[in-house]
Formats: C-alpha cells, structure tokens, sequence
C-alpha cells in the first residue's frame, strides 16, 4: 500500500494521519510506503497541464508544489495495491492509473481556510486564505475528483463531504497519574496553528475568571512553534510554557484537567482525543466535539463566563474529574482504537471494492 502525503515536518496534525493509516493497515498486514511529495525529488516547474487542471478544479492549488510525473513514475516502481492520499493536496488523477484510489479529505480544506482567513481578516495573508477556500471549496463538491472511496477524520465534514466517516485513531493508552500533576490545567496543540492561538486568546481573557474563582490556579501550555504572541500571552498570565517536547503523555499529565477552548475546528481534535486516551478529564467547548460521534465523555461550555466555571468546578470534584478521566479512556478504547477499526480497513482491503457510490449527504456513513 502507498500513503501520499505532502510530507511537511511542521504539519503535526498531517503526522498523525498519517501514522493512523500506516499503523491500521499495517496490524492488517499491509506492507506500508509512505511517499512524501514535498521531497526534493519530487519537484519541479508546474507545466501548462498542471495549471489547467488545477484551473478547471480538478487538482488542488498545493499540487503545483510537486511532480506528479515524479511522483508517479515513483509509485509505479513500488506498484501498490491500494494508493491512499491524504487530503486532496495529495491527491492526483493520475493515481488511477496505477492502483485504486482512497480519498482521505482529512477535513474539508474548504472550512478550514476559510476559519484561517477569518482569523488572519483583511491582510495578504488572510486574503490568501480566502482563495484558498473559495478554490478547495470547488473541488470538495461530490464527484469532482473519482475515487474508489472517499473518507473524512471529522464525523462533520464526513456528513458535509458525503464521505466515510474515519476518525483519527489512538494506539497509546498509556494512563496518566493525578498525583504525578504539577498544574491545574492543561492546553497541547500546535501553537502555530491559528485556531490554537485563538483558543489561547479566548483562555486569556478568561483567566481573571478563573482566578476569581481559584487565586492561585495554573495552567500549562504545550506545543510545537509557539509565535510572540503566545509567548507573550503566557508570560502575562504566568502560564507555564513548553515550546518542544519529545513525548505528549509527559505534558498532558502535568495536568489535571485538560481545556480545549476551541471555537474554530475542521476535521477532529486531537487534542481532546489524547486527553481521553490518556486519561484526563477535560473542558471543551460544543466545536471541540463536531469531529466525533455523540455522546463523547467531556464537560461541554461555551462562553468565557461559563467555560471558567465549568473548568474550576471539575478541578475541585475530584471524584467526578476521576469518573470523567475512566469514561474517557473507555470510549477511546472502544470507538477510536486499531481494533475498532480493523473491520472497517480489511473490508477497504478487500480485491472487490467498487466505485464509490455517493451516499444521502443527510446521513453519515459509521461502520
């Protein structure tokens, strides 16, 4: 099997994709290549072809980053039986040729720079943003790129994107311990993604509510390129900051209670579903959750006001934060593990797959 993926070391959320997929169909006894298009040996000058396509909507603008005749040419040499692409940045018709095809949208590309582009407002690159979504939101219509399946991470995009709903899974349990936490509260994603650094704004104009309440509570926030304002943002407030970090399990279990305040989401946070992996207890908001299935284990507030009540109320019962922590760890075990879905991707791995048929946009397709 090939998994296509841009390749980029700064796109933890495309990482985690794509260890998903290779650690699924691995454990079916797949052998698994992963094909990174943003090598060095993969680039090349866009030729009138490749703007054409991209042009009349059937490629997406990322795909002028790379070769497909490279690419191609690259794949055909390890002759799969199955071509995974993860997100149509990764995908090109000429896949078809070699092998089917899975469309894995991860999230709608649409949604998603359109949330950025609302974030970044009226600058260059917030206008970017908006071209981006208007473009993608061409090529996510139903039956603009063929596939033999077309798959989404977010049980909301699945629904809006007629698609399968494939969430991202979770193959570490390890189970964080209370008494081992230094912090009340504790935030993880990718601080340079600019729905983080919203949340984290949110948080900031919520903490004097949170003092208010709880004078000397404290709050740790963990991830990946950090920009000043964070840095600023933490420094003001007294939060503590971890810009790098080998291992998740180590900075979500400096906490007792995890928070996503998150108000822009397109596909599935990961951050809540490591939380309920590990066993912490966690703060959401309603966004936080539109990526699974209903009834996930999580304390839900909207609002600085309510969210900060909500948080600080958790915090201080602790047999309910304890109730809440096993639920979590239960439902991941349950509905997002390897074994959960093992099913599910023998059934993709089956020789008589079929075109892909579009289903009633109105219901999602959950095996």
């Amino acid at each position: 099997m090939v998994i296509t993926h841009l390749g980029r070391g700064r796109a933890t959320g495309e990482q985690r994709r794509v260890e998903s997929w290779s650690r699924l169909l691995t454990s079916c006894g797949a052998e698994v290549y992963r094909v990174g298009l943003l090598s060095e040996a993969a680039r090349t000058v866009p030729t009138p072809a490749d703007l054409y396509r991209v042009a009349a909507g059937r490629t997406s603008p990322e795909t002028l980053a790379w070769s497909s005749r490279l690419v191609t040419n690259r794949i055909r040499v390890i002759g799969p039986d199955l071509i995974v692409s993860v997100s149509t940045r990764a995908y090109h018709p000429t896949f078809r040729q070699l092998a089917p095809v899975v469309l894995d949208y991860v999230d709608s590309l649409a949604g998603s720079y359109r949330q950025r582009s609302d974030l970044a407002g009226s600058s260059v690159k917030g206008l970017a943003y908006a071209a981006l979504a208007s473009m993608h939101h061409r090529i996510e219509q139903p039956g603009r790129l063929p596939a033999v399946r077309r798959v989404a991470a977010g049980l909301f995009d699945a629904e809006t994107l007629a698609a399968d709903w494939f969430p991202i899974i979770a193959w570490d349990f390890r189970e964080t311990r209370p008494e081992t936490a230094d912090h009340d509260f504790v935030f993880v994603g990718n601080l340079g993604y600019l729905p983080n650094v919203a949340a984290l704004r949110f948080l900031s104009s919520a903490w004097p509510e949170f003092r208010s309440r709880l004078p000397r509570c404290t709050l740790l926030v963990a991830g990946r390129h950090p920009p000043p304002q964070v840095t600023a943002l933490a420094a003001r407030h007294g939060w503590t900051l971890v810009p790098d970090f080998q291992d998740i399990f180590d900075v979500l279990g400096r906490g007792l209670v995890s928070l996503a305040p998150v108000e822009h989401l397109s596909g599935i946070s990961t951050k809540v579903l490591d939380s309920a992996a590990m066993g912490v207890a966690q703060v959401v908001t309603t966004a936080a959750l539109r990526g699974v299935a209903p009834g996930f284990p999580a304390v839900v507030a909207d609002g600085q006001a309510g969210f900060s009540r909500a948080a600080v109320d958790l915090l201080i019962d602790e047999p309910r934060r304890r109730d809440l922590a096993r639920a979590g760890r239960a439902e991941m075990q349950r509905s997002y593990s390897i074994a959960k879905w093992q099913p599910w991707v023998r059934d993709l791995l089956s020789p008589s797959l079929q075109p892909h048929q579009d289903p009633d946009p109105s219901r999602s397709r959950r095996p």
